[in-house]
């Protein structure tokens, strides 16, 4: 008992302590930019002289200033958007649409036209263009000089451009609020506008959609999706001796654990696909789910009696839809999205060996630790079904309610792993 409990300790911090590494807010307030373009002065720095917060964020880009510059102007909750999470703001009634080609009916931006971040009729601070050099700077700030936020488009070797951008603010309780959401929209900003400008933006003419599994929208190289793999077999071999990872017939000895890392790793790759939730939905999921639920059927029996209660059994079944959506969605949607890349999946034959193959790595990842399921068979079966129900249905939703699903059928035991 004490070599568990020493075990989920060690376990607690070291979680603990990644995610303060991973969230450290200097290395995200200051999000792709050099100690020599922090320490730089930028023009309009002086707007807000006595500035609470200064973030430099920086990108670099495979496109020409002249070519990055149409995508940036046209920029406004009216307008472009701001190339972020547009399911996100309208979830969040900020309705915007980001837009995926340049508009030329947006591109007349000059000095004191306004860039609107929220409807103009609520009557929220807009920003106003206070200077403005074409394909080269834009300065953009509100009326009361609260706050600054400037677009430096640098020129480098090679047809190239390194953005770099930066924003000053005096204290306010908006960026206490907004803080927080900053961190994560506005390198997404900085991406989106890096993925239009070069032409990689999934769904743009050319660019691999991941279709037709909508959570692999995400371009992930061979290498970036090796990485993704192998840190999640480590992952489930770490956890599989004292969390249990996908074994679905004990009680979860330290489930709250199992839940968070699921939901941050699994939610980590929704985000940064930009996948709305309402795509979980797409095609003909409910075709595929009878099938899974079968084969789940069929790879366990059913419950006789138990001493369980349902809440804890629901408490168990949330615990497994987390553990799906990272052990099996998550693999199957990168080793997807990886092939498409390459055009593995353009045709049916390719299509099919992809999926086959996604399959049986989103199987070996979660099955790791088969080996103390009593008998391992029939868990194999069950994440088979459930990485096919995905492949064939196009819908996450299936392998996470097969999940769900399995925790009711499978013969209780009240032993802990």
């Amino acid at each position: 008992m004490w070599r568990r409990r020493a075990a989920a300790g060690l376990i607690v911090v070291a979680i603990v302590v990644g995610f303060i590494t991973m969230l450290n807010r200097p290395w995200l307030e200051q999000w792709g930019s050099t100690p020599e373009e922090r320490a730089e002065t930028v023009p309009g720095d002086e707007i807000v002289a006595d500035a609470s917060a200064v973030y430099t964020r920086s990108i670099s880009i495979a496109a020409a200033p002249a070519e990055v510059w149409p995508w940036l102007v046209q920029m406004g909750q009216d307008k472009a958007g701001f190339y972020s999470f547009d399911w996100a703001e309208t979830l969040f009634t900020d309705p915007m649409r980001n837009a995926s080609t340049i508009h030329p009916e947006w591109q007349q931006l000059e000095l004191g036209d306004f860039v609107h971040p929220f409807p103009p009729e609520r009557g929220l601070a807009s920003w106003r263009v206070r200077q403005l050099d074409p394909q080269r700077f834009l300065l953009l700030a509100t009326d009361d000089d609260s706050w600054s936020l400037a677009f430096d488009l640098r020129p480098t070797s090679g047809d190239r451009t390194r953005l770099v951008t930066r924003f000053r603010s005096e204290p306010n309780w908006m960026n206490v609020a907004l803080g927080p959401a900053d961190l994560i929209v506005f390198p997404r900003l900085l991406v989106g506008l890096q993925q239009r400008a070069e032409g990689t933006l999934p769904g743009m003419p050319g660019v691999p959609t991941g279709a037709p599994l909508p959570t692999a929208r995400l371009p992930v190289h061979w290498w970036a999706a090796a990485l993704w793999l192998a840190g999640l077999a480590l992952l489930a071999a770490a956890l599989a001796p004292v969390l249990g990872v996908g074994d679905w017939r004990r009680p979860r000895p330290h489930p709250g654990i199992t839940l968070g890392i699921a939901f941050v790793g699994g939610a980590g790759y929704a985000i940064m696909s930009d996948t709305p939730p309402s795509q979980f939905l797409v095609r003909n999921w409910l075709l595929g789910l009878p099938p899974a639920v079968l084969f789940a059927l069929a790879a366990s029996r059913w419950v006789t009696g138990t001493s369980s209660s349902w809440a804890r059994r629901s408490g168990r079944a949330v615990v497994a839809v987390a553990e799906a959506g990272l052990f099996v969605v998550v693999p199957v949607s990168v080793v997807w999205q990886a092939a498409a890349v390459q055009g593995w999946t353009d045709g049916v034959a390719g299509r099919v060996a992809v999926s086959v193959i996604a399959m049986v790595v989103a199987v070996l990842v979660a099955a790791i630790n088969a080996r103390r399921a009593d008998p391992p068979g029939r868990r194999l079966l069950a994440l088979t079904a459930m990485a096919a129900g995905y492949v064939i249905t196009g819908s996450a939703l299936v392998p996470l309610l097969g999940a769900a699903l399995l925790v009711p059928i499978a013969p209780p035991t009240n032993r802990t792993v």
